[in-house]
Parts: structure tokens; sequence; C-alpha cells
């Protein structure tokens, strides 16, 4: 029980420092045109009022803002739940390395390996279910464009 606590306040720990946003503006969106297909995802950066940039893993995408019908803000719930369970599972393999020196059984191991990685994918349910997501309409409008960028950027 112990260790159970351990990894759980080791992961929440994690997971509360993850989603700490406070210094930087960095927002993510995904883009997707009048076919509900998504055309694009990333960072969103500066662009001017005719085009959309985006940046992912060093990659930067331009898309032009008639190609665009609207941007969802935020990333999918799966990341947050992917996320955390990977957390748990790291956070669940340091205890049992260090357990593993104090004579722990493998059934123990097993299982507080398999809880960790439990409680983190329900702690990233609970974060993605908590996450405030929206969806701003653009439909290939410059005007809507302009008005959704200073929603997402906090501009009044």
């Amino acid at each position: 029980m112990k260790y159970l606590l351990l990894i759980l306040f080791a992961g929440f720990f994690n997971l509360s420092y993850a989603q700490d946003n406070s210094n930087n503006k960095k927002i993510f969106v995904r883009l997707y045109n009048s076919s509900n297909e998504k055309i694009g995802k990333g960072f969103l950066l500066y662009s001017n009022d005719s085009l959309i940039n985006t940046k992912l893993h060093a990659t930067v995408k331009t898309f032009p803002v008639q190609q665009v019908a609207y941007i969802e803000t935020r990333r999918s719930a799966g990341h947050s739940i992917l996320t955390a369970a990977a957390i748990g599972t790291a956070t669940g393999i340091i205890v049992i390395t260090a357990a593993a020196g104090a004579g722990v059984n493998n059934q123990d191991i097993a299982a507080s390996l398999t809880g960790s990685a439990a409680w983190g994918a329900a702690i990233g349910g609970i974060a993605a279910a908590l996450r405030k997501k929206e969806t701003l309409n653009i439909n290939g409008n410059t005007e809507q464009w302009k008005d959704a960028r200073k929603k997402i950027l906090g501009i009044n």
C-alpha cells in the first residue's frame, strides 16, 4: 500500500507540472477543412490575416485561411491519457527498481507496475475531461479568422 500511494502522488505531481502553461503562450491547434478532415496540427505561430502557420516537431506549415473550415484548440483526450499512463509506468519502474533491492516478490512488482499505469491513465482521463476545448468556426473567412485568433491568443 505504501508503494501504491508513493506512485499515486509521484504521478499526480508530474502531471500537475506538465499541465502548467502559465509562462508560455504555446497554443496547440488542429485545423479542419469543410469535409471535416484534419488538414493540419501544431502549435500556432504568428501569422498574417490570410495565412495560418503551425509548427510541429521543427516543421512549419502554412495554410491559407480559405482552406480552413474550423479550428479546435488543445490536444485530443487520447493524448492526455497516453501521456499520463506513460508517466505512471515510468514512476512504477522507478519504484520497482528501488523495491527490487528490498526483496519484494515478483507478484507485488507486477501489480505495482500495472497499477501505476492504470492510475496514470485514470488521472489522464480526468485531466482530459476537465480540459476546456474550443471549436472556432472560420469557414474560409478572413474576418472570422481575425476574431478567432484574438480569442485563441486572449487579445481583446
